[in-house]
């Protein structure tokens, strides 16, 4: 009898633990990724790894974890999904230890804990050489053990095109691209769970990779899957510019001691100390934005032209400096010298996406047989994410959507999936590949593709007005049409990057519709969405999901689904 399999589309921290967790469970898996597992974007998570050890006796909880998460993310995240999360934080440190993470240590031998922007108790477990590092590289060991084993099929520099959906409706797997001969083919399965990240790559002056582009996502919502929340932005507020992106100084700089401040009058101004005295300046990135673009605009406090600095002299070099190291040299190197060594230049940069594919509690989403996990899902984070609990949420949300979909698969009764669906869906995406190949006019994809950079950048970024939004949504129309007139710079049958990056553009650009739209229509401030024009927090009206469908070419807005259910009633937020 065939044994039932599952496929993983995504190496990062959710992908793989997804992965590691269905083959424990018995099925067979195959796990596509663009690039090997420990460079995945999971890798750059600099700031630590939440969960609720209370090392430090201060009486920490998996209850309280939970509620401060609830709170950070605006009241809009589930808060059953979060209480799981948060309960079973400390196993999944203990689960990475195990796989030779090498999380700092007290003189005791106890997890170093920091105290990160929007937490009362020292919480994030991390790592001198960068939690996330650690945790991707572990975790692409683990899979490549597996894979030596034969119980997990890794299969590295594909570009996943399509779903396989059979005339039900249900999942049934995926359509993908060997980016090495451009060879496609169908792929079947029970389940798949699509953990390939979020789409922070859409927007210009951004710390996310560039890869972040959402194609699959986008593919996904092509085929039916319902978006959640897209118009939730999370916005790094002090960031080093590079040439092709900016640099975080990610929540555990804070927590070592650096400070954000303005240059005035001689002296520097520590608005944000002196904004918020009780938690010493450091709170959760939609209020340290909103408080950066208070400062910037206070009339007569500041020189023309002031831009804010973080300044990292008070760190204690003797037990930080091995930390950042790294950090601070590539910080100099950007800085071309014009500074002092320990203060930089910022300025904010989107650094994720908060919204993805809907799902339930299980992680299945819309499509029955999908799956999402880490990025890619709207479910723990709500308006806006708790520093630190970006990599507990990815391997946490990882592993319940490897759990559930080996569930689901084993649950069906495991026959084939016809060979002529298989053979229609690859027949489809040769068919697409064939009609970008064949595309004439005078138009550059990229060029198109920095004007909606641009647009993003400018209209969904740290303030929103609904003019603008309005202006915006007109832009990219006329900018999606614009790229049916793109022309190929590359023609050739091998290793086609400029291929596969323009079908990640069509559909990039309907993600941008998504954002823009779902943007232009919440009239409220909550979380990292933030409209001057409507200041306040409505939780009579928008305490709501967002739900975006793709429909018949344009984008559906559902505001019907209220969040309910959260042990942390609405309240106000203070820090």
């Amino acid at each position: 009898m065939k044994r039932p399999g599952i496929i993983v589309v995504g190496g990062g921290a959710a992908g793989a633990m997804c992965a590691l967790k269905a083959a424990e469970a018995g099925v067979d898996v195959t796990l596509f990724s663009r690039f090997p597992p420990r460079r995945s974007s999971s890798s750059l998570s600099h700031s630590g790894f939440n969960a609720a050890l209370d090392s430090k006796g201060e009486g920490d909880s998996p209850a309280l974890h939970a509620r401060e998460s609830l709170i950070c993310g605006d009241f809009l995240a589930g808060g059953s999904e979060v209480s799981a999360m948060c309960e079973a934080a400390p196993m999944l440190v203990g689960l990475f230890d195990r796989m030779g993470v090498a999380f700092a240590r007290t003189s005791e031998g106890l997890a170093d804990l920091a105290l990160l922007p929007g937490s009362t108790k020292r919480r994030a477990a991390f790592s001198v050489a960068g939690a996330g590092q650690q945790v991707a590289a572990a975790l692409d060991a683990q899979l490549r053990r597996l894979s030596a084993a034969g119980r997990i099929r890794l299969l590295e520099g594909w570009e996943f095109l399509s779903l396989v959906v059979d005339d039900g409706g249900r999942c049934r797997g995926v359509v993908s691209c060997d980016r090495s001969n451009m060879d496609t083919k169908a792929f079947p399965a029970e389940a798949v769970v699509i953990a390939s990240g979020g789409f922070a790559g859409l927007w210009g002056n951004r710390s996310a990779k560039p890869d972040e582009d959402g194609s699959a996502l986008g593919a996904c919502f092509e085929q039916g899957a319902i978006l959640a929340n897209p118009e939730f932005v999370q916005i790094c507020p002090f960031a080093v510019a590079g040439a092709d992106a900016a640099h975080p100084v990610f929540a555990l700089m804070f927590a070592a001691g650096a400070k954000a401040e303005f240059p005035r009058e001689g002296t520097p101004w520590r608005f944000m100390e002196e904004l918020f005295p009780k938690s010493r300046g450091m709170v959760p990135d939609d209020v340290a934005v909103r408080a950066l673009l208070s400062a910037a605009s206070g009339a007569g406090q500041l020189p023309p032209g002031a831009q804010p600095v973080v300044d990292f002299t008070d760190v204690d070099q003797g037990r930080w400096g091995a930390c950042f190291r790294r950090s601070l040299d590539l910080f100099g190197r950007l800085s071309l010298g014009e500074e002092p060594a320990l203060s930089f230049r910022v300025s904010p940069a989107v650094v994720r996406t908060l919204g993805g594919l809907k799902v339930n509690s299980s992680h299945e989403t819309s499509v029955p047989g999908l799956f999402a996990a880490g990025s890619a899902a709207a479910i723990y984070h709500g308006a806006c994410a708790l520093p630190g609990n970006e990599l507990t949420a990815s391997a946490f949300g990882g592993l319940v959507a490897g759990i559930e979909a080996a569930r689901v698969a084993m649950g069906l009764e495991a026959k084939e999936v016809p060979q002529s669906l298989l053979d229609s869906a690859r027949a489809s995406e040769e068919d697409a590949n064939g009609r970008f190949a064949g595309q004439q006019g005078g138009e550059n994809a990229h060029v198109l593709m920095r004007e909606l950079s641009a647009i993003l950048s400018s209209s969904a970024f740290a303030s929103r007005d609904n003019d603008e939004l309005s202006a915006a949504a007109h832009k990219i129309d006329e900018l999606s049409e614009r790229l049916a007139g793109c022309e190929l710079l590359d023609r050739s049958e091998w290793a086609n990057a400029e291929l596969i990056s323009m079908r990640a553009d069509e559909r990039g650009f309907k993600l941008a519709r998504a954002v823009v739209a779902a943007a232009r229509s919440r009239d409220e401030s909550r979380g990292v969405h933030f409209k001057p024009a409507f200041p306040n927090r409505d939780d009579a009206g928008w305490r709501v999901l967002t739900k975006v469908s793709w429909n018949e070419g344009d984008v559906k807005l559902d505001f019907s689904e209220k969040v309910e259910g959260n042990d942390a009633e609405p309240s106000d937020r203070e820090y």
